[in-house]
This record gives structure tokens, C-alpha cells and sequence, in this order.
């Protein structure tokens, strides 16, 4: 696809290049930002929602990133942990989607007939993933890390908490993507950046 990119203003106010083509971001410094050309004032108005559901989308990306909307509390649960762990409600979001774009670290236990553990680790903490197997089994997802947790209100559109339970010095979100977008591409996410006629919803 032809690359592009634009510079979106985070929640923080922090600012961040997205480049369409790899769904690299770039933390934008107040130096650039400055000597940046202006086209006018600048619009805020929230855009018409998309629902393209492709989580390699970098349109829906950027819309989620500069306008969420869900509550916080309609999304994960506090668990009881030292760090910021919280797990993800019933009709939240579904955490397993951003290593589906990102090859982060990790490892996979089980197999078809038998319960299944994943994890992936980024940044401060991970993400857990548990599938049981027979009868009173149980299955769930979980995140922990507070950066974790507020790259994950970003990519889906959720309002970031004010404060977590163990969150110690904040970095800004900016730097925190710039980060995570460090890791490659996974196979599924390229296939579809250099195809995007094959989105779907």
C-alpha cells in the first residue's frame, strides 16, 4: 500500500506519527511538532465512526486513538495484584487482538483436547490468555502492567483511568506506542496491509 501518515494528538495531549504502510508509530517532539507546516486551525470534530473491525486498519487505528469513547469500568475488572492486573468484562474488549497484529514475546501451552495458556509480554507486563477444557474449566483474558493496560484504552478507544492501583512514573502514550510498534508485523497484519481490499468486517 502507499505509505502515509499523519500526526495524531493522544489523549495525553503527547503527539505520534502513525506510518500507514507498517503501523509504525513515531513519537512526535515538541521541536517538531512546532516546525511542523499549519494548515489553518487545526479540527477536533469526532469523525463519523467506522466499523471496519480490521484490527490492521490504520484509519480505524487512528480514530480510536484520538477519540475514545467507552468507559473504563465497561471494559476490565480490578484484579487483586500487586500491579495493575485487570481482566476483561463479558462484552469487553477482546485483549488477544493486538498480539494478532504485533509479534510480541510470548509462549503457547496445550492443544485440543486440554486447556490452553497463552502469554505475551511488552512493555511493563503482558497479556494472559486461558482457555479451560471440560467440565468446570474456566477460561478468561487478562492484562497487567499500567502501560499494558493504557496502550489497550488506546487501540480500543477506551478512556484512560486517571490513576491505577500501583502505577508509579507515567511516560507519555506517544512513547509507549512508539515502543510496542518496535515489534514486527505478524504474518496476518502484512497480509492484509499489502491487500487491503481483503478488510472485512
Amino acid at each position: 500500500m502507499t505509505s502515509k501518515s499523519r500526526v495524531l494528538t493522544l489523549p495525553d495531549a503527547s503527539r505520534v506519527r502513525l506510518d500507514h504502510s507498517s503501523l509504525r508509530f513515531t513519537h512526535v517532539g515538541e521541536e517538531e511538532d512546532q516546525a511542523r507546516p499549519r494548515r489553518g486551525k487545526e479540527s477536533r470534530t469526532r469523525p463519523k465512526p467506522i466499523e471496519s473491525g480490521c484490527w490492521a486498519d490504520p484509519v480505524w487505528i487512528e480514530q480510536r486513538l484520538e477519540y475514545p469513547s467507552t468507559k473504563f469500568s465497561d471494559s476490565f475488572w480490578r484484579r487483586i495484584s500487586d500491579v495493575p492486573s485487570y481482566g476483561a468484562r463479558f462484552s469487553g474488549p477482546d485483549v488477544t487482538a493486538l498480539p494478532g497484529v504485533y509479534k510480541f514475546p510470548g509462549f503457547h501451552q496445550g492443544g485440543v483436547f486440554s486447556s490452553t495458556h497463552m502469554e505475551w509480554h511488552f512493555l511493563d507486563g503482558g497479556i494472559i490468555r486461558h482457555d479451560g477444557y471440560g467440565f468446570g474449566s474456566h477460561s478468561g483474558s487478562c492484562i497487567y502492567g499500567a502501560e499494558v493496560v493504557r496502550v489497550n484504552c488506546l487501540f480500543f478507544g477506551i478512556i484512560q483511568p486517571r490513576r491505577m492501583k500501583g502505577e508509579s512514573a507515567r511516560r507519555p502514550l506517544s512513547r509507549l506506542l512508539e515502543e510496542l510498534s518496535a515489534a514486527e508485523l505478524t504474518d496476518s497484519a502484512r497480509r492484509t496491509l499489502e491487500n487491503p481490499a481483503t478488510q472485512s468486517a
